[in-house]
């Protein structure tokens, strides 16, 4: 009850405190930075390849080892993730949260993925 009663005491101070809070948070408002369709970089892609007639063995041996080999190379890849199955492998891969500039590390992963392909 205590702090109830200040308040009721000090009304002037309140009601100042919380004008000058609301004034603050118009102005913060009117001067905040905005955009449209603001940019999220896209740090998770996915490569499916597609083997017609492999066993999971073959598919993991020729596709996705060689793949994933490439791809331990470049630095920005934080996470890679696969599975192999009949007739298809996979290929989940992360960035690093560091990395802003997504479009040059996905541009290395391409290559990355055909010099696999080689």
């Amino acid at each position: 009850m205590k702090a109830i009663d200040a308040l009721i005491h000090y009304r002037r101070l309140v009601f100042s405190l919380v004008l000058l809070f609301i004034a603050v948070g118009l102005i913060a408002y009117s001067s905040m930075a905005r955009q449209e369709d603001p940019s999220f970089p896209y740090r998770n892609g996915l490569v499916r390849i597609i083997y017609p007639g492999a066993t999971p063995a073959q598919v993991e041996r020729l596709i996705t080892e060689p793949l994933e080999e490439e791809l331990a190379q470049i630095e920005e890849v934080e996470k890679v993730i696969s599975v192999s199955r009949d007739d298809i492998s996979i290929v989940t891969i992360e960035l690093a949260d560091e990395v802003y500039d997504t479009d040059a590390a996905w541009d290395r992963v391409q290559r990355a993925i055909a010099r696999a392909d080689n």
